[in-house]
């Protein structure tokens, strides 16, 4: 029976990822399905360091700690060590999912600066998959739906996740990766080009 169960688990998780897998073809070749399952990795290592417990329950368990906090809070994933995640990305892999956006950050009224930060790419293959998959799963509708009116993460997507993170299945890998390009976004440092004069 024991032997039945674990056969049973990973077949299932076998299952999931070659299910996953067979939607990503859709939008990505191999080499890159490789290396998006690579930084979902990364993703969920961050998110369940200091957790004992199974991967889902520890998913839970840091989601938790957002619902009753403010909107000004930090992730918990390592900057440095996306950086270098991002920066072994094939660059057909990080097209597919990011660009380059400019916009402009009020440190106070007297200080305005222009800044570089990576937004998603609306024709890359990642948002053709999200938008895809969430059309097809209630749970996640209204994610998919604010995605395509935003051309971002949009303030309401990110309370979904952060705040909602029940909406998310955390045994689907599908899932799991657009939980980490997500969070990967969110926890980008923005680059600073240039001061922009304050005008009186």
């Amino acid at each position: 029976m024991i032997k039945f169960l674990r056969f049973t688990a990973i077949f299932l998780t076998f299952w999931s990822c070659s299910s996953t897998s067979g939607e990503l073809s859709n939008y990505f070749e191999s080499t890159q399905i490789t290396e998006l399952n690579q930084l979902t990795e990364f993703v969920v290592n961050e998110l369940t360091a200091d957790c004992e417990g199974n991967r889902t329950d520890c998913l839970k368990s840091y989601f938790d700690q957002f619902k009753n906090s403010g909107y000004d809070f930090e992730l918990g994933i390592s900057k440095s060590k996306q950086a270098e995640l991002l920066n072994s990305l094939s660059e057909s892999t990080y097209d597919n999912i990011w660009s380059t956006c400019r916009g402009t950050r009020s440190f106070s009224r007297d200080s305005v600066v222009n800044i570089l930060s990576i937004c998603p790419n609306m024709k890359g293959g990642f948002t053709n998959f999200l938008t895809s998959y969430c059309a097809k799963t209630d749970r996640l509708t209204s994610y998919g739906d604010a995605f395509e009116q935003a051309g971002s993460y949009s303030p309401a997507m990110n309370a979904q996740l952060i705040k909602n993170p029940d909406s998310f299945n955390f045994n689907s890998e599908a899932e799991l990766l657009l939980i980490s390009v997500h969070l990967i976004t969110l926890n980008n440092e923005d680059k600073i080009v240039e001061s922009v004069p304050n005008k009186r």
